[in-house]
């Protein structure tokens, strides 16, 4: 665990029973919201992490700490399930739950982030001229100090005698339509900078189920074997993608992926000249029945964002299965993995992840699943 990761932990630093859930409540008609930044750890910064923070409303956090310039893939991943805070430190096989101060600095920083992205609508915010408060409860306020457009240029919490805890400082906006958005900011704790961030996107189309925001060792587990194939849950990150032109009329399996594979590969070129960088492989998105009706390439995971003619597909939970194609028809594993949508999920439209050599038991076939309205 290197040692800004380490850092992470200690900052917020572990029942088996799964988290209960508040229901689902917007705020300003929003569901949540997911922002991708770039971290610079104070004791580090010649080393960029990766921050994604997802939340959903109520009470749904979870944020993924990497390394993505680095061969170790290091990862930390925070949790907010309800009234339960978890950690999965990077190299446990299991997560912690946290208590106590660890529990109630995450607490902060979560809210912290909250106040900051919806503003003004992150908390009840009341004053005049440019200073605001809010209640937390009877042992927390935030202060915020505001600038320019009356937007703020630092949010603190501060305890029941007016001590600062943690903070969000030197706030710089950026205008997004209609929408006011952080460009970048600095987290101090007790005075004292932790890291710098520069935040490169914010959606607020949000797709996880709730047990996305708990670790996966505390989940009710669902995974089931049916005529020797293997369904599992899985997360699919936000992902970019843009259609490519093939003729999809063959019942040859192989002769798809090969007609497939080789238009992403003659595709590949363009995205490279504007400083893309595709995944490998191809997805074949079905109908109902699970014909394929539609291909596209794919940017790597990492992208954080794209020309408009590419189309963004949200992070989500979802299910999915490894099958071989030439034993099993995608019709027929389609239907396995419609019936397993949980109760108050809905399926998505599924689709077929092909990669070099697709052509045999490893094929993916994934549902996205959306979480109730």
């Amino acid at each position: 665990m290197n040692a800004a990761l380490a850092l992470f932990a200690l900052l917020f630093g572990l029942a088996q029973a799964e988290p209960d859930l508040p229901k689902r409540a917007p705020i300003a008609h929003l569901a949540g919201f997911e922002s991708v930044s770039s971290v610079r750890f104070a004791s580090e910064p010649e080393r960029v992490h990766r921050l994604v923070a997802t939340h959903v409303f109520p009470a749904r956090v979870r944020w993924l700490m990497t390394l993505p310039n680095e061969a170790s893939k290091a990862r930390t991943v925070f949790y907010r399930a309800g009234d339960r805070w978890f950690a999965h430190d990077d190299g446990a096989t299991n997560s912690r739950e946290l208590a106590d101060a660890e529990r109630e600095q995450l607490d902060h920083f979560f809210a912290l982030r909250q106040a900051l992205v919806l503003w003004p609508h992150g908390a009840n915010w009341q004053g005049s001229g440019d200073e605001r408060r809010a209640t937390v409860d009877e042992s927390a306020t935030l202060h915020a100090k505001l600038g320019a457009g009356a937007l703020p240029t630092s949010i603190r919490w501060l305890d029941a005698t007016g001590t600062e805890l943690e903070a969000l400082q030197e706030i710089v906006w950026r205008a997004d339509g209609n929408r006011a958005l952080p460009a970048s900011f600095a987290l101090a704790r007790t005075g004292e900078v932790t890291w710098r961030e520069t935040v490169e996107s914010v959606e607020f189309e949000v797709a996880y189920l709730d047990d996305y925001f708990t670790p996966l060792d505390r989940r009710s587990r669902e995974a089931t074997t049916e005529r020797e194939i293997v369904c599992e849950r899985v997360e699919v990150p936000t992902r970019y993608v843009r259609s490519l032109e093939i003729d999809l009329a063959t019942a040859d399996w192989n002769e798809l992926c090969r007609r497939a594979l080789a238009a992403r590969d003659a595709f590949a070129k363009l995205p490279a000249t504007l400083g893309l960088k595709l995944a490998d492989g191809v997805e074949l998105e079905l109908d109902q029945v699970g014909k394929p009706v539609a291909a596209f390439a794919r940017l790597s995971d990492d992208q954080t964002g794209a020309p408009t003619e590419w189309r963004r597909r949200p992070g989500a939970s979802a299910l999915s299965l490894r099958f071989a194609p030439d034993r099993t028809s995608t019709a027929a594993a389609l239907a396995i993995l419609l019936g397993r949508v949980p109760a108050g999920a809905r399926a998505g439209t599924a689709y077929v992840r092909l990669a070099g050599g697709s052509t045999g038991a490893g094929t993916q076939l994934v549902l996205p699943l959306v979480p109730p309205r």
